[in-house]
């Protein structure tokens, strides 16, 4: 696993000296692996890293059966450099020694607010349904509508650092804003709507947070989704603990290599189911990932 964090290293290193991207955005979150769990134990979790600026997979571990993502969350940030990085992670990460560890590690965060904080979560949702009506003028705001394939998608963006209000908001260390966005989503004819809450340690935008709150969601889109799409992660039934997280280490190795590829910019975008044709028919092609694309951050 310490090869695996040093070649992201070097990985970085190497692509930040051609393009500088700021903010990173981290992504933090949680993935069964259902096929792997043993009679009479639970179905095993990794808990992953994603790094939305590049598309990089840079790290994971397993949360334990006597444990949990909340315990083991702190022990993955501890492994991973997130200086100047905003680090965001859903409502299970909303912990204030997960937010303190961040801003001492020299990171942002932008956490999601749930009921599991629920004098926050209330405090939270209660200023914006007033401010919106009585006080618009605290509110940075933003809308972005997306059509695609039929639906259509709404979201408003609204962020404030008004938190003098907030009960306890000294225990969130370095906390400066809330955020809310709410979701209307239209699909043939049919209406759904979802709201979210944020606290974030920076002050900003709305179409600033919309950047960060938005990339969050790579994780599951291009990560787990591909894990599970094309390499199968989820029918996996390697149940022995250590040979199922070297496997699913294996699987963000190749996903990354294949995020690295740059052979085929010129031509259309390639899926991946595409490129892992060509790869099963031209091993030169993986040759050269293998023994150029790592050799070039050694």
């Amino acid at each position: 696993m310490e090869l695996f964090y040093q070649w992201i290293r070097d990985v970085l290193s190497v692509l930040q000296k051609n393009e500088d991207t700021d903010p990173k955005r981290i992504a933090i979150d949680g993935k069964a692996v259902r096929a792997a769990a043993a009679n009479g134990r639970g179905i095993p979790y990794i808990i992953s890293a994603y790094l939305g600026n590049y598309g990089l997979s840079i790290g994971q571990l397993k949360v334990g059966e006597k444990t949990n993502e909340i315990k083991e969350i702190p022990k993955l940030l501890k492994k991973l450099d997130i200086s100047n990085c905003v680090i965001t992670i859903d409502a299970i990460g909303c912990q204030k020694p997960i937010a303190k560890q961040i801003v001492e590690q020299k990171g942002h965060y932008c956490l999601a607010v749930k009921t599991n904080q629920p004098l926050l979560y209330e405090e939270v949702k209660e200023y914006f349904s007033y401010a919106e009506k009585e006080e618009p003028e605290k509110l940075s705001t933003y809308r972005t509508i997306e059509k695609n394939h039929g639906r259509i998608e709404k979201r408003n963006y609204f962020i404030t650092r008004d938190i003098d209000y907030l009960t306890g908001k000294e225990n969130w260390k370095g906390l400066k804003s809330i955020g809310k966005v709410e979701s209307v989503r239209e699909i043939s004819g049919k209406r759904s709507r979802e709201t979210r809450y944020y606290i974030l340690d920076e002050e900003m935008t709305a179409e600033e947070m919309s950047h960060i709150v938005r990339g969050h969601w790579e994780i599951e889109n291009s990560l787990h989704w591909v894990l599970d799409v094309h390499f199968r992660e989820d029918a996996c039934k390697i149940k022995e603990e250590k040979a199922m997280q070297n496997l699913a280490l294996i699987r963000k190795i190749c996903y990354n290599l294949m995020k690295l590829d740059t052979r085929f910019d010129k031509k259309k975008k390639m899926t991946y189911k595409k490129m892992s044709m060509l790869y099963t028919y031209h091993l030169e092609y993986v040759q050269e990932l293998i023994f150029q694309k790592i050799a070039e951050t050694i």
